[in-house]
């Protein structure tokens, strides 16, 4: 039986043609800072809302999906190209 914190959480592709609410452009930043800000920028957004999250960093992956599970809000679409990843997420 695997692990409920190791299973990833259902990622659904953003409405095509949506643009975010919000932005953050990680860099190569740990998500202890990352995270932070991303928290801050979702308490300022009504439910529903997007926001994407550009990062530099490869560790963010993992990162981005625990956080979205223990924070309760919507990874909907990972998208890796080349160096960068980008994270749409919705807060519930």
């Amino acid at each position: 039986m695997k692990d409920p914190e190791l299973v990833p959480p259902t990622i659904r592709p953003a409405t095509p043609g949506t643009r975010p609410d919000a932005l953050v452009d990680a860099g190569g930043e740990p998500w202890s800072v990352v995270g932070d800000i991303v928290a801050r920028h979702l308490d300022e957004l009504t439910s529903g809302s997007t926001i994407e999250v550009l990062s530099g960093n490869p560790d963010h992956r993992l990162d981005v999906m625990s956080w979205c599970r223990t924070s309760h809000n919507d990874l909907l679409q990972i998208v890796i190209d080349g160096g960068r990843t980008w994270f749409w997420i919705r807060k519930r």
